[in-house]
């Protein structure tokens, strides 16, 4: 029992050590397009939105959330969508497409789609941000390789207009620990265990 005490003990002290070291370099970024709005995202276009950004090897993003602010459709309809997909490749910049108001995701079989919705109330701006959580929707290992290649790129495909007032894109990152980083926090962890021992005799 004292053996399993000590390595629960030297786990602990571990992961307190690989968080402190992790929360001291973690980095936040955010990101918005031009025109911030997205061109109000009209209902005859589906676009693009591609970001020059190259991820270090040596960062992991650890959450990412896309808000668009006060966003609402301009009229009430049941069969309205708004789809975003996480795109596979894309022009950098912001790029319009025509569809000429065909239903359905002109983006499907190009990405993973992270939101499909639908505004429940329509015909006028009520401050609504419409919040997508990439982690939650299981879209962070795609972000990660895409943002390592300067390949992140959104797709956008409204099915009516979807008037707005700017989105962004936030996502935060943490170190990738190296193997010697570790062996490093290893190796203090044991001297601490072995003070512990020591003060206890």
């Amino acid at each position: 029992m004292l053996v399993n005490t000590r390595k629960a003990t030297l786990l602990s002290v571990t992961l307190g050590l690989l968080g402190v070291a992790a929360a001291a370099h973690a980095t936040d970024y955010t990101f918005t397009p031009n025109p911030a709005n997205l061109n109000n995202l009209d209902h005859y276009k589906f676009s693009s939105w591609g970001i020059d950004f190259t991820l270090p090897q040596t960062q992991t993003i650890t959450s990412a959330t896309l808000t668009i602010h006060n966003i609402y459709n301009w009229i009430h309809e049941d069969n309205d969508h708004l789809y975003i997909t996480l795109l596979n490749s894309s022009q950098k910049g912001f790029h319009e497409f025509t569809d000429d108001q065909t239903p359905g995701n002109a983006w499907a079989g190009q990405g993973m789609l992270i939101k499909d919705w639908h505004d429940p109330q329509g015909g006028a701006a009520r401050g609504f941000d419409l919040v997508v959580d990439l982690k939650a929707a299981g879209a962070l290992d795609m972000l990660n390789s895409q943002a390592r290649l300067n390949k992140i790129g959104l797709g956008f495909d409204a099915d009516c207009h979807y008037f707005n007032s700017g989105a962004e894109l936030k996502f935060s990152t943490s170190p990738v620990p190296e193997p010697a980083t570790l062996a490093t926090l290893g190796i203090g962890a044991l001297g601490l265990i072995r003070r512990r021992r020591n003060r206890s005799k």
